[in-house]
């Protein structure tokens, strides 16, 4: 199959096409809004600050962890007080619940919130995990999120050096958009 770049199947072109044309449309019956619509596509296309990276990433670190798994004394999965899960490939689909899908979305469903539902999803991470690995797992449980370590010291850990997350361009920014590009391709399915 072709694909454009970001990797859309170009067969995929055909269903956007009437979009196109109502887009083409507004260029010329509302052309305040079109531009409107240009300007936010271009903050799509920016993405985030540095400045503002930086402290997402931060904020993000420093979420205290529920839960530590480690196999033969090397992490392979942290649970987040947030209700975040970060594995490795080690621990892939340790949060599914067989036939039932993603722990927290069963939990959600089933009304647990909050601790409740970290615990719900913490359980089932270590079910699946004691099944696959057995006595080589270890599960460190903090009760007290002021005690615990952060997802950033654990993140660390795990993959052994400090995240470089905060370095990576916003997920937009490897397509471009601009104004004249937008209308060649209009005009294209004038």
């Amino acid at each position: 199959m072709t694909t454009i770049q970001g990797g859309i199947p170009l067969a995929s072109a055909r269903e956007i096409t009437p979009q196109l044309h109502q887009l083409h449309d507004l260029k010329e019956t509302d052309p305040e809004r079109w531009e409107s619509m240009q300007r936010t596509l271009q903050t799509l296309h920016e993405g985030p600050s540095a400045a503002e990276r930086a402290a997402q990433l931060a904020k993000q670190r420093a979420v205290p962890v529920h839960s530590v798994y480690r196999v033969n004394g090397e992490i392979v999965a942290i649970h987040q007080t947030g209700g975040g899960t970060t594995s490795t490939n080690a621990a892939g689909g340790a949060r599914n619940i067989p036939g039932q899908g993603d722990a927290a979305t069963v939990g959600w469903e089933r009304g647990l919130r909050g601790d409740a539902l970290n615990d719900f999803v913490a359980d089932h991470i270590t079910a699946n995990l004691k099944k696959k690995y057995g006595s080589a797992l270890t599960i460190e449980t903090y009760d007290n999120a002021a005690s615990a370590p952060t997802t950033g010291e654990m993140q660390d850990e795990m993959f052994g050096i400090t995240s470089q997350r905060d370095t990576v361009p916003g997920r937009m920014s490897r397509v471009a958009i601009d104004t004249e590009s937008w209308a060649r391709l209009l005009d294209q399915y004038r």
